[in-house]
């Protein structure tokens, strides 16, 4: 199937109907992500129907179809993943991407100007770091992170990003189980609690995502998320 016939009925598989304009969109990300990959390590996928079932697919279907408004962050981002999948589905979205790379982020930065992608920002960031400051901390109302941490680790930088009321959403794989128990402390300190956990099948392939859905339902204390390089090395 050809790339873009593949993206589409992936898509409308799951209930999403995209159009014309954010296919187009899509695939000219794609396309620039590969260009620089040749310069510069944005992706270990190269192939392009993979890259679409394992970048585009798996990213848009973290969220459903709705279009409200909303402040939105991805911790992370790598090379723009979930946040510009999600962002193009998602137009009425404010999107902050978050990395600790500055290169990642010129890239995406300078891909959202040539797709004509607004209300963007970028933050150049270590996690530990963008969870204290004050025009971050507790201000959003989705916080996506996809392939970074365990929960534990993830829920450090995540929950202090979230608003109250808001919910951080991990994308995990089948161990998830194993890292919620590890996690269940450092959800509840955080000021999180699980709200549900999504299992999505993904179209193409016998691959199962889950999605680990938390609410924040009461303030973070101050004294987290912990210094530099602490959340990984003694998880809560």
């Amino acid at each position: 199937m050809e790339s873009r016939q593949l993206l589409y009925t992936g898509l409308k598989e799951k209930g999403f109907n995209l159009t014309d304009e954010q296919i187009y969109s899509l695939m000219e990300y794609m396309n620039l992500v590969l260009e620089e990959n040749k310069k510069f390590n944005l992706t270990a996928i190269e192939e392009e129907n993979e890259f679409i079932n394992k970048h585009f697919i798996d990213s848009i279907l973290m969220y459903d179809n709705s279009q409200e408004e909303m402040l939105v962050a991805d911790m992370g981002t790598g090379g723009g993943f979930p946040g510009i999948p999600l962002k193009i589905v998602h137009p009425n979205w404010k999107m902050t991407f978050i990395d600790s790379t500055e290169k990642k982020l010129k890239f995406i930065e300078a891909a959202c100007k040539k797709l004509g992608i607004e209300n963007v920002e970028f933050v150049h960031s270590r996690a530990e770091d963008v969870g204290r400051a004050d025009e971050h901390r507790e201000k959003y109302d989705l916080v996506f992170s996809r392939a970074v941490a365990s929960m534990n680790v993830l829920s450090e930088y995540c929950l202090p990003l979230t608003r109250l009321g808001g919910k951080f959403i991990a994308s995990k794989g089948p161990k998830y189980q194993e890292e919620l128990e590890d996690a269940k402390k450092a959800i509840e300190v955080l000021g999180g609690k699980v709200d549900n956990i999504t299992e999505i099948m993904m179209p193409y392939e016998d691959i199962v995502r889950y999605l680990v859905i938390c609410k924040k339902i009461k303030k973070t204390p101050l004294k987290y998320p912990r210094r530099q390089g602490v959340p990984s090395k003694k998880p809560l």
